[in-house]
């Protein structure tokens, strides 16, 4: 649901850390984060987002732990009127004077006037190490519309475990928001803050496929998690996946296992999918991600890392793929060709005959790698003879016979001449058999050869 004013459901904060924790073992964690509501919302307004505990083991959380509180780009943290448009929620941005706003009560220390984090005094019937009265041990500095930073700056009872709410009470939701509104803690590897709920289940990815930057249903590799123990995931949890920018979400994946089910949901265009478990495990389930395609900007390459974040308790980073570019890109009806970004020429321009996109023999062997003088032209019997590593590609214009190392390969065309004497071919067959991949974008009538630099 991503239009204006559509509903979407306000669920478990997504925790997002600095540092990857994703041990099975089965120490306790210092942090843990859940939701206590379940909302719906409508975007495009000020709306109550809903309240979420987080817990700390004793000597966790010392004076100079921080976490920065981040809702969505786009979000503001406000004290405007529930129902409030954004220019009104913008002029009434909660200030670092508003959440140093302190009231205190015998039973609890409430920090915040529209959106305020309580202190309890006391925790699940025991004393809360966080309480101290009169004494601030909370400080808040408003970064921007959408972050708050919350510090320690005194010492809790270190013999005692702590507990605190966050109170998402007045916050603007954007209007291009998807099915679930997230909240980050983002929190350094060394603060108490920081959540090691990836200490009890854990998500890794099976391998790193190459993916090509500029091409849309790139897949990645497969997303594995893991469910330490039974009923540890279960319904309302959500593990969020987000990408960085300039890529894209497309197609997401669904599975099962022992009575658990996880499916997912794309938002914040195309950058994060929202995996949301329901059921509840009869055994310890392992739930496998298979088959999600990404898109991405030309420009990009390097590893893909998405961030793991969410209510499930998994955080931390993930490396899915490898981008690189295509070896190359040829346009239909231009004689200009592009190989790893760099621009050529050539003198004759692609084109397409009979639904086939024909290019030219010599400039497809060149941006596949191969050098001039392993392309040879035997005007006797007007045959192409291409070399590349172990292998040589044979081809006779008017004969749809190719040689590949002297193997005879049946092709549905022949290899044709055009002026000013240039050999063409369909580029499926020449392409695969130097040994790279072809991707045929019919709306922009390019031709992407496919395949890892230097292969």
């Amino acid at each position: 649901m991503k239009n204006r004013g559509a509903f979407l459901t306000a669920v478990a904060v997504l925790l997002l850390l600095t540092v990857i924790m994703f041990s099975a073992g089965p120490a306790m964690a210092a942090a843990t984060y859940e939701s206590l509501t379940d909302l719906s919302v409508r975007s495009g307004r000020v709306s109550e987002l809903g309240t979420i505990k987080g817990e700390f083991t004793s000597g966790a959380l010392q004076e100079g732990d921080y976490a920065v509180l981040t809702l969505p780009e786009g979000y503001i943290w406000t004290t405007a009127a529930i129902g409030s448009g954004e220019s009104v929620a913008a002029a009434a941005y909660q200030t670092t004077e508003e959440w140093n706003t302190v009231e205190v009560t015998a039973s609890y220390v409430k920090y915040g006037t529209g959106n305020y984090i309580k202190v309890p005094r006391s925790c699940s019937g025991d004393d809360n190490g966080l309480y101290k009265g009169a004494t601030p041990v909370l400080q808040f500095t408003r970064l921007n519309d959408m972050e708050v930073m919350m510090e320690v700056v005194s010492d809790p009872d270190p013999s005692l475990d702590c507990c605190l709410y966050i109170y998402a009470e007045r916050v603007y939701v954007a209007g291009d928001s998807g099915d679930y509104v997230s909240l980050d803690i983002d929190a350094p590897s060394g603060s108490g803050f920081n959540s090691a709920g990836g200490v009890y289940n854990s998500i890794k990815c099976l391998n790193t496929p190459y993916v090509y930057a500029g091409i849309t249903g790139q897949q990645i590799g497969t997303v594995i998690i893991h469910e330490a123990d039974a009923g540890r995931l279960g319904k309302g949890q959500v593990l969020s996946l987000r990408l960085p920018s300039g890529v894209e979400w497309v197609k997401l994946a669904e599975d099962s296992d022992n009575g658990l089910e996880v499916n997912g949901t794309i938002r914040d265009y195309g950058r994060t999918a929202d995996f949301k478990f329901s059921g509840q495990s009869t055994e310890a389930a392992d739930l496998e991600l298979k088959g999600m395609e990404v898109k991405m900007e030309k420009d990009l390459k390097g590893w893909l890392n998405v961030k793991v974040s969410g209510s499930a308790g998994l955080s931390g980073e993930l490396t899915v793929a490898n981008i690189t570019p295509p070896a190359a890109v040829f346009i239909v009806g231009r004689d200009e060709y592009e190989v790893n970004g760099v621009k050529n020429t050539m003198d004759a321009a692609p084109y397409i005959r009979d639904d086939r996109t024909y290019l030219p023999v010599r400039y497809l062997a060149r941006a596949a790698g191969v050098a001039d003088d392993n392309i040879a032209w035997n005007p006797a019997d007007r045959s192409i003879e291409i070399r590349k590593g172990d292998k040589v590609v044979k081809l006779e214009i008017g004969s749809s016979l190719m040689y590949l190392n002297n193997t005879r390969v049946q092709m549905d065309v022949a290899p044709e001449i055009i002026a000013p004497g240039r050999a063409m071919l369909p580029m499926r067959w020449i392409a695969e058999a130097l040994g790279y991949d072809v991707y045929w974008d019919a709306a922009a009538k390019k031709a992407f050869i496919l395949g890892v630099s230097g292969s």
